[in-house]
């Protein structure tokens, strides 16, 4: 595949448009993936210490006073790269005492892989809300990074509430490509098809492909035409 999916990841991870670093395309996938990674190192370790002291600092707060403050006076950069030094259970409380579009804006900034044991204790109609959220927003780079770490159940949620175009561009830009076929297990045959019809309809081939080329060959063979 062409590197644009990795493209549009650095770009949102670097908060530029991703029309601005058009001239990475020639640089394969690989070396695009492993410069976001590296990046993504150094944001996340940038005052490590610093970080500790103040997720040590809030076990001290009631949860609900956690949330406020950190709505309030941290803002979502900073909560993002706090809710990885929680105590999961902790965090997934402080987490339920957020409203939702503060939620989504800690969710652009989070590396999920941090936070995942956090992410797994989240309800399922929460993770679904938040992905509604970002979905509205376009932050499908966003709701890619976390297809892998949230829970069956919520995935299955979160699928309800996404429109077919929006799978199709989260499917696109997903960390795991091998997840794919969870997806579209959990879609089922019927709405599988409907991707395929809304990729051609809404200049959404490349998407469509990329979906196509990760299922397994017999479900891959139920949509390909034939001869």
């Amino acid at each position: 595949m062409s590197s644009r999916a990795e493209i549009l990841k650095l770009a949102r991870l670097l908060q530029r448009d991703p029309d601005s670093l058009s001239y990475l395309e020639s640089v394969p996938e690989d070396d695009l993936r492993a410069l976001r990674d590296q990046v993504t190192e150094r944001l996340f370790n940038a005052q490590g210490q610093t970080l500790s002291r103040l997720a040590a600092a809030s076990k001290l707060l009631p949860t609900g006073l956690v949330a406020t403050i950190g709505e309030r006076a941290f803002g979502a950069l900073l909560c993002a790269r706090v809710a990885g030094l929680l105590e999961p259970s902790r965090a997934a409380d402080v987490a339920a005492k957020l409203p939702t579009p503060f939620l989504a804006d800690v969710a652009i900034e989070l590396d999920p892989r941090r936070a995942n044991e956090v992410i797994g204790q989240i309800p399922a109609a929460r993770v679904a809300e938040v992905a509604g959220e970002l979905a509205a927003r376009g932050e499908y780079v966003t709701l890619g990074r976390f297809v892998g770490q949230v829970t069956p159940e919520a995935l299955t949620a979160t699928l309800k509430r996404l429109s077919d175009e929006d799978v199709l561009r989260t499917g696109f830009v997903l960390e795991d490509k091998a997840g794919l076929e969870e997806l579209a297990e959990l879609l089922g045959d019927e709405r599988l098809g409907s991707l395929v019809d809304v990729a051609e309809r809404a200049d959404l081939e490349e998407e469509g492909r990329e979906l196509l080329s990760h299922l397994s060959a017999a479900r891959r063979a139920a949509f390909e035409p034939t001869n």
